[in-house]
């Protein structure tokens, strides 16, 4: 996991300025920020999934699935077999 860097919105001094416990506190709060960052990127590309572009059944794509258009017809009637 990369290091939690403290915010360059607050000038040096202020932060040297601020409770130890407090920037414990912030510390922690950014390294809990970028985990669930993290998480939410991970989610979100299993969200994105379908069984076009991963190994999914085509049957776990849901209802939401896009409909191809028909085929356009060939001109032929149907059950009607061509003799050579």
């Amino acid at each position: 996991m990369s290091e939690v860097q403290l915010p360059s919105e607050i000038p040096a001094a202020e932060w040297a300025a601020t409770p130890a416990s407090v920037l414990q506190l912030v510390l922690a709060l950014l390294q809990m920020n970028e985990q669930l960052r993290e998480r939410i990127g991970k989610l979100e590309e299993r969200l994105n999934q379908n069984s076009q572009n991963s190994l999914q059944p085509p049957s776990a794509d849901g209802p939401g699935k896009p409909v191809r258009p028909p085929k356009a017809a060939s001109g032929r009637r149907r059950g009607v077999i061509l003799q050579r």
